[in-house]
């Protein structure tokens, strides 16, 4: 890897990091924003809006935890830049494509490998567990 590409490599996941940070701090004080309101000292004819309410922090507290995820993901980019690791699958070794890493920074697998492990993990939770039910309709 040249250096250049590097130094782009490092800016670009350094620069999603900080964008990840951001929103994580704005999901975070509207989580806490939604807890102060308290739905518990809301009249009954309020009953809609608590619940309107409740679904907003539900909801912020989803997309804080994506944006926690995505943040740890992004990190472990960065060290695996660091480390030289980066833009190699770690199932098969071959360099993860760039067009993948562009749409993925945080890509840890190359296509076909991933695709063979959500694959794998797909049939896996689609096997029928009862081989009598299949045989009940023949």
């Amino acid at each position: 890897m040249t250096d250049e590409r590097y130094r782009q490599l490092k800016q670009n996941l350094e620069g999603r990091r900080q964008r990840l940070r951001r929103s994580l701090i704005l999901r975070l004080g509207e989580v806490r924003t939604h807890s102060d309101q308290n739905p518990r000292a809301i009249d009954a004819v309020d009953v809609g809006d608590a619940a309107i309410s409740q679904l907003e922090q539900e909801f912020d507290i989803a997309l804080a935890e994506l944006a926690a995820q995505e943040l740890r993901q992004v990190d472990r980019a960065l060290e695996r830049l660091e480390g030289g690791d980066y833009g190699f699958c770690l199932d098969c070794g071959e360099p993860i494509s760039g067009k993948r890493l562009h749409a993925l920074p945080f890509a840890v697998r190359c296509r076909a490998c991933e695709e063979r492990q959500e694959g794998g993990e797909h049939s896996r939770r689609l096997a029928p567990r009862n081989h009598d039910f299949a045989l009940a309709y023949d």
